[in-house]
């Protein structure tokens, strides 16, 4: 029935390049960049400019070695300012070690963030970023990124204010992208300054629009800095910049690319982004795949009113069938849509057969998506000497019988109690 699952390791590990394709807020699939994630950001002096570079970097991206007892491994991130005719303005390079305590760890999503900063004048400039693994000295990601000169003097994603002196914040560093989660994202937008006590920032995509009011004025700029493995965002006081939060920004859009303005279009200028679901399950990232698991969740699914509106095709109609069951509805991540498909990745690296066959369509498989870890596992023999297994549920008052008639890993669900 779901067979798709053979091959999509190889393929999730082969994708790479942009977080989305299809038209502006149009929420199809997103294809993740591979663990390594960059932004640039300005700082204007009066006689020249300083790029700040920030980056992620999750362990999986490099290849760690053993050294007696821990894992290493050592990367060199080049960020180099060219102008149009690729003349080189200015040239940073930064070199990094990481240590980690085991294999598990090192081929984990854990992340080490840093700063590299150039300074440098001229025009027209763009910023060519490089990551080299300097255990096999490979290339790994090489990437030209325009340096923004636009009207929004600054524009940040950041962490949810755990205060209101929006002194200090932590910058969600994911490229510039706003993350789909159920944590909130607010964004900080400076402008030239404005008698404006307050700013509306407005976000349309292919059919949505929200607008957002920001909070307090500060007449602040921002500085980025880092701070135990993290990078920060502080404010100073500057007359000459106006700044504005925007709370919560995260908590209406759904993954897409979207267009940010801000007062005036004509003053503030516009500016693209996309929200990008970071950790997506790897299971709802393929159409046909996260469509046919809904059987799992209701056995009419092919029926839902959802699918007369919204096309099997689009990764939209998954979204609008999920609503029903969202414990949050007031915001657009659904926390229950999340766990059901996380279930489903770990059935699929789990419960698969040796001889062929994803875990998410096999009898423990099925029953592990649709309810959970058990609260017990028993493991048994039959009495033809068939490998056996009885998961119990002491909170549902469900117990299931499993048995390997093949020896090849394929548990039947023989019994449910």
């Amino acid at each position: 029935m779901r067979t798709f699952f053979g091959i999509y390791c190889t393929i999730f590990f082969l994708l790479s390049g942009s977080i989305f394709a299809g038209d502006d807020g149009k929420p199809v699939f997103p294809i993740r960049e591979k663990g390594f994630f960059v932004e640039c950001h300005t700082v204007k002096t009066a006689d020249s400019r300083r790029a700040v570079i920030t980056y992620r970097l999750q362990n999986s991206v490099l290849l760690f070695t053993k050294e007696n007892d821990v894992y290493t491994a050592s990367f060199s991130i080049q960020a180099q300012v060219v102008d149009t005719l690729d003349k080189v303005l200015a040239t940073e390079i930064v070199d990094r070690k990481i240590t980690v305590k085991d294999y598990d760890a090192a081929k984990s999503d854990a992340s080490t963030q840093g700063i590299v900063r150039v300074t440098y004048s001229g025009l027209h400039p763009r910023v060519s970023v490089t990551l080299t693994d300097n255990s096999t000295n490979r290339e790994v990601w090489h990437r030209d990124i325009p340096i923004d000169t636009g009207a929004m003097l600054f524009n940040v994603v950041v962490e949810g204010f755990r205060d209101t002196s929006y002194t200090l914040c932590t910058l969600q560093n994911y490229g510039g992208a706003i993350p789909f989660s159920d944590k909130p994202s607010d964004v900080i937008v400076s402008v030239p300054p404005t008698k404006n006590d307050s700013l509306k920032l407005t976000i349309r995509g292919r059919d949505t629009s929200f607008t957002f009011i920001s909070g307090i004025k500060k007449a602040a700029s921002y500085l980025i800095d880092t701070l135990q493995n993290a990078i920060v965002v502080k404010a100073q006081s500057d007359s000459a910049v106006n700044s504005f939060i925007f709370k919560n920004i995260s908590q209406k859009l759904l993954p897409g690319r979207y267009i940010m303005s801000t007062g005036d279009d004509t003053l503030h200028g516009t500016q693209p982004f996309v929200v990008s679901w970071i950790d997506m399950p790897k299971s709802l990232q393929y159409q046909e795949s996260a469509y046919n698991l809904l059987e799992l969740v209701d056995s009419l699914y092919t029926d839902s009113p959802v699918f007369d509106r919204y096309s099997k095709k689009e990764i939209i109609s998954i979204y609008k069938f999920w609503e029903k069951y969202d414990p949050t509805p007031s915001t657009a991540f659904n926390e229950k849509m999340y766990s059901f498909y996380r279930r489903a990745d770990y059935a699929i690296d789990n419960f698969s057969s040796i001889k062929g066959g994803d875990g998410a369509s096999m009898g423990r498989g099925e029953i592990f998506i649709k309810f959970g870890t058990p609260s017990s596992v028993e493991r048994t023999v039959t009495k033809g000497g068939k490998m056996a297994e009885i998961w119990r549920y002491t909170q549902l008052k469900k117990v299931f019988y499993f048995v390997d008639y093949t020896g090849a890993g394929n548990y039947e669900l023989v019994n449910a109690l």
